[in-house]
């Protein structure tokens, strides 16, 4: 299956926020589906421009959707945190069975997918890919987090260094995982960056490098017994 053939466009309708999204399904080898999945984007980023990194989470057997929204210059974390929840009560009904939910976002949209853990009980847990706090701060509510989360770094990272996703996982006080892929940069998850990935910094690997660096670490997280599968 062809990543065109893993997406499609689709109108989210869930509490608190509905519009336009980007849904990765999984092919039909991949029942039951192994979790859902809500991607929150990075600043100024479209989801079509994840399109590699949602067709391969799709491959990983989870229902992936991308809610395209707060994609201007003056983004509103809250409502993107919103949106992600909202997203996966969507996500839920599509399912129509009982399987595991969680956030992943990369760099702005991981910090709302962290942040979504201190709004809504029923989201399972959080991936977070070159994390990134929240305008507001959320570092205060950060020790209430119980659920597990998983914080991926690119060493090379000079956008958003390792020291500052570090505090993230510092303020979550369990279940956290940090995986670092040495010489992945800001952007190796984005098939292209906006604007003309002029802004991603330093890389010593390739993107496909750290694209499959980062699915095979998603994978190993969602195989831990405390990431209940349908």
């Amino acid at each position: 299956m062809t990543t065109a053939d893993t997406l499609t466009r689709v109108r989210v309708d869930g509490p608190g926020w509905r519009g336009p999204a980007l849904l990765a399904r999984p092919g039909p080898s991949s029942r039951p589906v192994r979790a859902l999945l809500a991607f929150g984007h990075g600043f100024l980023q479209r989801p079509w421009r994840y399109a590699g990194l949602l067709h391969g989470l799709a491959e990983l057997g989870c229902l992936t959707v991308a809610p395209d929204t707060q994609t201007g210059p003056l983004p509103r974390h809250t409502r993107l945190a919103v949106a992600l929840t909202a997203t996966l009560e969507w996500a839920r009904q599509q399912a129509g069975g009982s399987c595991a939910a969680y956030t992943i976002g990369h760099s702005m949209g991981a910090g709302a997918a962290l942040l979504a853990l201190t709004l809504d009980e029923r989201v399972d847990g959080a991936v977070l890919l070159s994390g990134l706090d929240t305008r507001p701060s959320m570092l205060a509510a950060l020790p209430r987090v119980t659920r597990p989360t998983l914080h991926v770094v690119g060493t090379d990272d000079t956008v958003v260094p390792p020291e500052r996703s570090r505090q993230l996982y510092a303020a979550v006080p369990q279940a956290t995982t940090w995986h670092e892929i040495e010489g992945g940069g800001h952007c190796g998850v984005l098939d292209r960056a906006f604007p003309k990935d002029r802004l991603c910094g330093a890389s010593r690997i390739s993107s496909a490098t750290q694209l499959r660096a980062t699915l095979d670490a998603v994978d190993a997280w969602l195989n831990v017994p405390d990431h209940p599968e349908a």
